[in-house]
């Protein structure tokens, strides 16, 4: 199992943006002063037989709260708009509310009087009026901050992106599996991070601010970037122009958890994953995390990933033995960075837990200037949004594929690194991991196949795994379709895999 609880003294909460600095100075935990929302805790109560109406349960608790110095915040169904309109909720309907509440209980904001209490005190008293008061407490747990760093390492530059660049897409085969699939608009990504900038020349086609949501600070519907962070994250899940992320086509879903101050919440983050869930996120970006186990945090995550979203987490730049939360949840793919030469950055937290690697060294992307910039980042920050564009390529081939399906695809295509303790199963493989699902691995390299292939003719019907020849090139169907004139295997890679030169074409 992933998970690991430690005690609060060793906690960092971090966004794990880029902290390897050039400079050579180690990013290393926290031992004191652990930050938290002064007078805030997250309350998770249990579903009750005897009180089915939602709002029935909220109004008693508020009452309760306000003749105990408390104040309910916040409602988590309410503000992720996973809420039913019902007034009752219905036992045993199969939707995300049922299992938000089946998973995590009734979850809230509160807050207390933290001049008078500290939140020790304040746990216990609530807890204690809840219990007298017939509720279950499955749990109260502190807001931790969860914070954003800047990095000596961005080099803002305005030109075309370097062609030496090229090497993080090779190392995971992406420009190959690209005559698979290039992705598609139907494929929506979740970036839960400081925003996108979603005027970017390189983004605005694909960010979708309807469906983006504001969790950190000021208006909801704000997701505008002004930090960074984010929209190079972004640029490598999906991009197009100067740069090409590693689905050249897909929605992205700018969800801020992190606000203009690189500042956020655990709280918050749970909001910004139920929402993506609600929204239908096929896959879900966290480049952030920290060293403290919460229930109600995996609780988010479980239920996001059983409602058919693929969660994809960075290790940590703490240079330490194990991997921060939330990767390090049992549902989480964990993903670690390596450099240029396919070796883990020496920053890149490793251990149990750890899933696969990914390129995470001074990498060049989308970022922040008046008129669009780009600029090169490291971290495992970086390494995650590769393994998040690589879940977005296999879900626009299935949409149905579950997170453990992807997990167990990407471990059994992954190309080994090293021990598994330091890269888990290895370095990505996309080209494999999409022949393998396609199921054009093996026909791609059987000669029989291919020296039987016959010549490509419109108006015919191609099943999966179909061998052609077209214009001295031999193809291999990786989508049952009718063939047109317009449509040849040499112009539609999202149809046709081209496996290698026939003799003739080659001679």
């Amino acid at each position: 199992m992933k998970k690991r609880k430690i005690g609060l003294a060793s906690l960092l909460i971090l966004v794990l943006i880029t902290c390897c600095f050039m400079s050579g100075e180690k990013v290393t935990a926290m031992t004191e002063d652990i930050e938290v929302i002064p007078g805030e805790m997250i309350l998770s109560i249990g579903d009750s037989s005897s009180m089915q109406s939602e709002e029935g349960i909220n109004q008693n608790l508020d009452s309760l709260l306000q003749e105990n110095e408390f104040v309910l915040k916040d409602d988590l169904l309410e503000s992720t708009e996973i809420k039913s309109e019902d007034e009752f909720h219905i036992l045993g309907q199969d939707s995300l509310e049922n299992d938000v509440i089946e998973n995590m209980g009734y979850t809230y904001l509160v807050g207390y009087p933290s001049g008078e209490y500290t939140f020790e005190q304040a746990r216990t008293k609530l807890e204690e009026q809840l219990t007298d008061a017939g509720y279950e407490v499955k749990g109260i747990e502190p807001n931790y901050v969860m914070t954003a760093l800047e990095t000596a390492d961005s080099q803002e530059q305005d030109y075309d992106i370097n062609p030496n660049q090229k090497w993080n897409y090779e190392m995971i085969q992406v420009p190959k599996a690209w005559k698979i699939t290039t992705g598609s608009s139907n494929t929506r990504v979740a970036i839960l991070d400081t925003g996108i900038d979603n005027v970017h020349p390189s983004l605005s086609k694909y960010v979708d601010t309807g469906l983006g949501k504001n969790f950190a600070s000021g208006s909801s519907t704000d997701t505008m970037d002004r930090q960074g962070h984010g929209t190079h994250v972004a640029g490598t899940v999906a991009s197009y122009g100067n740069v090409t992320g590693v689905m050249r086509t897909a929605t992205l879903i700018p969800i801020k958890v992190l606000g203009d101050n690189g500042k956020g919440t655990t709280y918050g983050i749970q909001q910004g994953i139920l929402y993506a869930a609600k929204q239908n996120a096929d896959v879900i970006n966290m480049s952030l995390g920290g060293g403290a186990y919460s229930k109600s945090f995996e609780s988010a995550c479980n239920t996001a990933v059983q409602s058919g979203t693929v969660i994809v987490a960075a290790t940590g730049n703490e240079y330490k033995s194990y991997i921060s939360y939330p990767a390090a949840y049992d549902s989480v793919i964990a993903v670690g960075a390596v450099d240029n030469k396919g070796q883990r950055g020496s920053f890149s937290n490793y251990g149990k837990g750890l899933d696969f690697m990914a390129p995470g060294v001074k990498i060049y992307s989308t970022y922040l200037t008046s008129d669009g910039s780009y600029a090169y980042l490291t971290g495992t920050s970086m390494a995650c949004p590769h393994v998040a564009g690589v879940v977005g390529l296999l879900k626009s081939v299935d949409k149905d594929i579950t997170a453990e399906q992807v997990r167990a695809l990407l471990k059994e295509t992954a190309k080994t690194a090293g021990n598994s303790n330091e890269y888990g199963a290895g370095i990505v493989d996309v080209d494999k991991a999409l022949q393998k699902l396609t199921g054009t691995e093996v026909t791609v390299n059987d000669d029989t196949n291919v020296l039987n292939a016959e010549k490509w003719v419109p108006a015919q019907q191609y099943k999966l795994g179909s061998v052609v020849s077209y214009d001295g090139n031999v193809y291999v169907c990786v989508k049952a379709h009718k063939s047109s004139e317009g449509l040849n295997p040499a112009n539609t890679p999202a149809l046709w895999y081209l496996c290698e030169e026939t003799e003739e074409d080659a001679a």
